[in-house]
């Protein structure tokens, strides 16, 4: 079989760990696979939700407060990644079998702990070999699970297929090398399976180095597959109900947003909306005939986004970045080397920087959240802005983009953002 004869029959879809937090999750993947699988079907799964935040923290513990730290920590996720295992497979062979491919992978990341504790040190490259272990673990159980429901799968190792550059934590696919190693490897498993499961985030370089390409990446995986297949439609499968005015978990009267532009999500995408990798815009536009779909997997039917070449909406749109330390005039010496940057702003009188906040360190600035407002009005934003003066750090408005920010202690963000979304 060759790509010219399966290209218009392969479906991709991408899996969000956001959807997996318990072992009764598993059943929404049975339930997609059952029902909205055309054949052949290439699956995409992200890491458990919030798993590969933990591994984070972990290794940070490992290398600032030492190994018995560490692990003490991660045998909570290790009890929890096993009840997952006995909650979905009960007392089977296969759940045993889960078991020990578990405990071998536990092993040798408790290895790589010590490393970390000994050397004082967590370089971009390891930690990108820790936080890959959250998709290893994951697809280890979801392989145990798919066996379990009797559903024939083929698992492809995305390190063999997703080839990048070497800028770990940040990672970009190299194409044309892509190319060959998924036409090559997942291809002919299409042969034996009409459904084939991968995982997201991770990739490897040419010398077979893993690297990550960042969190919230798993969707460029997937739309990465989609493109060298040249399938006609790839759905991402989220825990909301498609793309929405607000996160649903901040707001509770978000609105769906029914199309956004190749140019919208462009915006979206380097202000806060996770739901979109900036780096997958070039594929968007790569293939614009294809149908790129945003639905959820707890309510197929309430509604989702198509994102498009273009189109006349303008929606509202509020995003809320992670919570960031912001410093003015200089970053502290003792931030981590891999903390990221989230925002920084040079002028002739001072600088501001936002750094993401990755782990608690000496200092006595409080946790904010960078609030992004997209196409609101002028005359809204300085009603807002004199409405919550108190609330508000600090304000900065790029009136020709009608983009808005709003600096927000972390405690108060989310009475701050419910006001904000009453103009919409």
């Amino acid at each position: 079989m060759d790509l010219g004869e399966m290209q218009k029959e392969i479906a991709v879809m991408k899996i969000g760990g956001a959807i997996l937090k318990t072992s009764g999750d598993l059943s929404l993947v049975k339930n997609i696979v059952q029902n909205y699988c055309p054949k052949p079907t290439v699956l995409v799964f992200s890491a458990f939700s919030n798993l590969s935040r933990q591994l984070r923290e972990i290794a940070f513990l490992a290398r600032n407060s030492g190994l018995t730290a560490a692990t003490e920590k991660f045998s909570n996720v290790e009890q929890n990644l096993l009840q997952f295992v006995d909650s979905s497979l009960g007392s089977t062979n296969l759940a045993a079998q889960s078991k020990s491919e578990l405990n071998s992978l536990f092993e040798e990341f408790e290895k790589i702990l010590f490393g970390i504790s000994v050397t004082k040190e967590l370089t971009p490259r390891t930690l990108d070999r820790v936080l890959s272990f959250g998709e290893y673990f994951s697809t280890t159980i979801l392989a145990s699970y798919l066996k379990s429901q009797e559903i024939d799968a083929e698992f492809c190792d995305a390190k063999q297929i997703i080839k990048t550059d070497s800028n770990y934590g940040m990672a970009r696919p190299i194409y044309e090398q892509t190319r060959s190693e998924v036409v090559s490897k997942l291809l002919p498993l299409l042969e034996k399976s009409n459904l084939v499961f991968t995982q997201g985030f991770i990739g490897s370089t040419t010398e077979d180095i893993i690297t990550t390409m960042g969190f919230e990446s798993s969707s460029l995986t997937a739309l990465l597959i989609a493109n060298i297949l040249d399938t006609k439609e790839v759905i991402f499968w989220t825990d909301v109900e498609g793309i929405r005015t607000a996160d649903p978990k901040i707001v509770d009267s978000t609105s769906l947003i029914p199309y956004l532009s190749f140019d919208y999500a462009t915006i979206a995408s380097l202000n806060g909306l996770k739901l979109i990798h900036p780096a997958m815009i070039d594929y968007f536009k790569m293939k614009p005939q294809t149908s790129y779909i945003y639905r959820s997997a707890f309510k197929p039917e309430n509604g989702e986004t198509y994102i498009v070449q273009t189109t006349t909406a303008q929606p509202k749109m509020i995003l809320v970045s992670e919570p960031c330390y912001l410093f003015e005039n200089a970053q502290p010496e003792n931030t981590n080397t891999l903390a990221k940057t989230k925002f920084e702003l040079k002028s002739a009188d001072s600088n501001l920087f936002a750094i993401e906040f990755v782990e608690r360190f000496d200092t006595n600035q409080k946790l904010i959240n960078i609030v992004t407002a997209l196409n609101f009005e002028p005359k809204i934003l300085a009603e807002i802005t004199e409405k919550k003066f108190k609330e508000i750090i600090f304000f900065l408005c790029f009136a020709e983009n009608k983009i808005a920010k709003f600096f927000v202690e972390n405690d108060k963000v989310k009475e701050f953002v419910n006001e904000l979304h009453r103009y919409i």
